[in-house]
């Protein structure tokens, strides 16, 4: 007969069995995360990263974040002394292109212009180990003129980040309450809501900041974090800069229908953890107004974009917001009167008019600008502020 070994009155094969138990359990927990080089690498897919729900497309492997949108953010808690975050540059311009902004511990933001030197970017160093810190980084601003769809060349993408060996990362619901907000909001908008000239001239990737407008504003007024899917040049009816199609086309195609897409080869689902936002807000009909549109085009084609909206997001609240310029109110009102009289049972799809006051100094391009806006149609940072405010009155 075998002699059966013991230790403490249990069985050395009860405690190998415990053991692997425990093991596959962290192994479990901690799979994304590996250590190379005396470094923790943190897959950007990991679910204690925050990535703005409706700009960051993910795919199924998590291999990598890829978002186009000015605007597009991060949020990040982690310990150690240093953090770099890592971007895939294969397909990406090889002249300047878009500007990244971030901030750790919400010190004075730091900054630096697409494409990098190398891939990986340091973001902090000489912190104290010791403590909880916080990163928040986001894509500012990219060149309007060149593709920001097909490929798309004028994009971020990020595959993971870089830790000191030991260090960790905390859930981001994990800080203090004010680093991340319980809501969740979608902004549609045009040039006004990436931020173009709202820092004054210089081309795009000097005045140009989606970080200081006004949907960051609304957001912080709803406690809400914000996808911001804005394309200058865009419209209800007409395609946006760099090669971006109309907001919303009876079609569906990627190459004629943005709204439920990250770019032309990646749907956006409204699904799982990229679920619907409880605010959707569209302010569309600038550019509709200003290539001359038919009231009843514009009409068409916004109907149809809430219709569709209302089909994927049952439950959010849907503001659709008469341009803060005046642009095409006739269609804008008439597509939440026809949508109100067709399902009167949603009490949840609402008008916004900021009316004449809100408009002062933004109805046409004024050569020179007027004292609210760059150029007459695009507000200055401080006016963008604003008009935040006045949205979320």
């Amino acid at each position: 007969m075998a002699k059966k070994y013991t230790a403490n009155g249990r069985s050395l094969v009860s405690m190998v069995l415990m053991a692997t138990t425990v093991m596959m359990v962290a192994v479990a927990v901690f799979a994304s995360v590996s250590v190379v080089d005396c470094q923790v690498v943190v897959p950007v897919s990991d679910k204690r990263i925050y990535l703005t729900e409706q700009n960051w497309y993910l795919p199924p492997s998590g291999a990598y974040a890829q978002a186009a949108n000015p605007g597009s953010y991060i949020k990040m808690a982690f310990t150690g002394s240093s953090l770099s975050v890592v971007l895939d540059q294969s397909n990406t311009a090889s002249f300047p292109y878009a500007t990244l902004k971030w901030t750790v511990d919400e010190m004075p933001e730091q900054k630096a212009v697409l494409p990098l030197p190398s891939p990986t970017l340091t973001l902090a160093k000489g912190l104290d180990a010791s403590a909880n810190h916080t990163l928040q980084f986001f894509l500012i601003n990219s060149l309007q003129s060149q593709d920001r769809w097909y490929g798309p060349l004028m994009h971020v993408n990020i595959t993971h980040f870089l830790l000191d060996n030991g260090a960790t990362v905390q859930p981001v619901d994990s800080v203090p309450a004010t680093f991340m907000q319980p809501k969740r909001l979608m902004v549609y908008w045009d040039s006004i809501g990436e931020g173009v000239e709202v820092m004054g001239g210089g081309g795009d990737l000097v005045g140009n900041n989606a970080r200081v407008t006004w949907a960051f504003v609304l957001a912080d007024a709803l406690q809400a974090e914000v996808s911001v899917v804005a394309w200058g040049a865009q419209g209800y009816s007409v395609g946006g800069a760099g090669s971006v199609p109309k907001l919303w086309d009876a079609s569906g195609a990627s190459s004629q229908s943005a709204w439920n897409w990250f770019d032309a080869k990646h749907q956006r689902t409204f699904n799982g953890t990229k679920g619907c936002p409880d605010y959707v807000v569209c302010g569309h009909g600038t550019n509709d107004g200003l290539r001359g549109v038919s009231t009843q085009v514009v009409f068409e084609h916004a109907f149809g974009w809430l219709q569709a909206m209302r089909n994927v997001c049952k439950d959010s609240w849907i503001f659709v917001a008469i341009p803060y310029g005046q642009f095409e109110p006739a269609a804008v009102k008439e597509t939440v009167a026809a949508y109100t009289a067709k399902y009167p049972q949603d009490k949840k799809a609402v008008l916004i008019d900021l009316g004449a006051g809100a408009a002062t100094g933004l109805t046409h391009f004024v050569n020179g600008g007027s004292y609210t806006a760059y150029d007459g149609i695009h507000p200055w940072f401080w006016r963008d502020g604003q008009l935040g405010a006045l949205l979320y009155k």
